[in-house]
């Protein structure tokens, strides 16, 4: 694979993990209160490089971050494997 593919598989492969994190985060952000009226701990932000993750709008922030993040990838791995057509059209076939 060139390795301008392979850096933006990898881009993408963390904008991932960042996206599940915050689809976890904003899962557990919405416990409802047990029976016995007190409302369950919540669970300490999760940071993901430098974007933090733990409540809503720090979510919402993270979510537009990941989207930016993975678009930017998507562009790089579409001109990498754009600019692959035309040298792999620059190689001498034999015709036999």
């Amino acid at each position: 694979m060139s390795p301008i593919l392979s850096i933006a598989a990898k881009g993408l492969a963390t904008q991932s993990q960042a996206l599940e994190a915050v689809a976890r985060s904003v899962a557990s952000s919405g416990l409802t209160r047990p029976l016995g009226g007190t409302r369950a701990p919540a669970s300490p932000p999760v940071r993901i490089g430098a974007l933090p993750v733990g409540d809503s709008i720090q979510s919402i922030m993270t979510l537009a971050a990941v989207e930016t993040a993975y678009r930017a990838n998507a562009a790089v791995m579409a001109t990498g494997a754009g600019m692959l057509v035309p040298v792999i059209d620059l190689i001498p076939v034999d015709e036999k």
